[in-house]
């Protein structure tokens, strides 16, 4: 059975991280990147829009941190998939 992409949506403080990540992410094939944001709080409500399969979420951000994110992700979209880093 053929699955479709997998859809990913970066929340990192640091722009740089995210383009980091989509640099190495950009020739998979079975990836696709549909949203990111530097901005924990908004990206709450992009996620909930778009529904991704994976958010990848800095831990360390201020107002909202990755636990934070993540409990909200799953409030709104429980069959997303969260992977959080740290330095």
């Amino acid at each position: 059975m053929a699955f479709g992409k997998i859809r990913i949506f970066f929340v990192d403080d640091h722009q740089i991280m995210i383009d980091g990540l989509k640099a190495l992410l950009r020739y998979e094939k079975d990836l696709e990147i549909i949203g990111e944001s530097t901005k924990p709080i908004e990206a709450i409500q992009e996620i909930a829009q778009l529904k991704p399969d994976l958010v990848v979420t800095d831990i360390s951000m201020p107002l909202l941190d990755g636990i934070g994110v993540t409990r909200e992700v799953k409030k709104h979209t429980p069959e997303t998939k969260v992977l959080a880093l740290s330095m």
